[in-house]
């Protein structure tokens, strides 16, 4: 059988409509399970309605964590920076991870980079989708992607979510050569979620003592 060029355009055109059409409306949404690398976002514009910076050491690393929201048509956007002032330790921060985002949809996850900024290589949430994670490690293909090392800060960390309420308090902890733990201002669940979280928990606590 016998292609011309442009039957071959013609199909390689079909196939590219094809995988197109088959990526999720945001590549950079982040559901429960998934992981993102490289993604690039935009800052939202405008003051953030809250900010908050908080210290943390292990004994191997030290810095600080700022927590900016904002909100976005009536949804909150969270903006964490990571910086690692080397203080009480030569090591370099591999990974920040931030709790409490259960029940929540994530639309967009990303990063802006800033001059002399160090960009994650991926970002992950964990299947229960309480936690999301941002890993500090050199990766050739993706740009200002590094370790977090002492006298360096991280990029804009960028969370757009549909959360309506914001709370000071959330828990951050921060990994390697040692672990440290800090705050963070997260979203607050609305009522309904938390209602659904405790049925979830005691119908599995009913279900492990049926079967015991």
């Amino acid at each position: 059988m016998k292609f011309s060029i442009k039957t071959l355009s013609a199909a390689c055109a079909a196939a590219l409509l094809a995988c197109v059409m088959a990526l999720p409306a945001s590549a950079a949404a982040l559901a429960p399970g998934d992981a993102l690398f490289g993604e690039v976002v935009t800052l939202p514009v405008g003051a953030p309605v809250a900010t908050l910076t908080s210290g943390f050491s292990s004994g191997s690393f030290s810095g600080s964590l700022t927590s900016d929201v904002y909100d976005e048509d009536g949804e909150l956007t969270f903006v964490y920076t990571l910086t690692n002032d080397g203080v009480s330790g030569p090591n370099s921060i591999g990974r920040l991870s931030i709790s409490e985002f259960f029940g929540f949809d994530i639309g967009e996850a990303g990063y802006t980079v800033a001059a002399g900024t160090v960009a994650p290589a991926s970002i992950d949430r964990n299947p229960a989708g309480d936690v999301v994670g941002f890993n500090f490690v050199p990766v050739v293909t993706i740009p200002d992607t590094g370790f977090l090392a002492p006298s360096k800060t991280s990029a804009y960390l960028v969370l757009r979510t549909n959360a309506t309420d914001h709370k000071t308090g959330g828990f951050a902890s921060l990994i390697d050569g040692g672990v440290a733990t800090t705050d963070a201002i997260v979203p607050v669940p609305e009522p309904s979620t938390v209602v659904l979280s405790l049925i979830g928990v005691a119908g599995a606590a009913i279900f492990a003592r049926r079967r015991s």
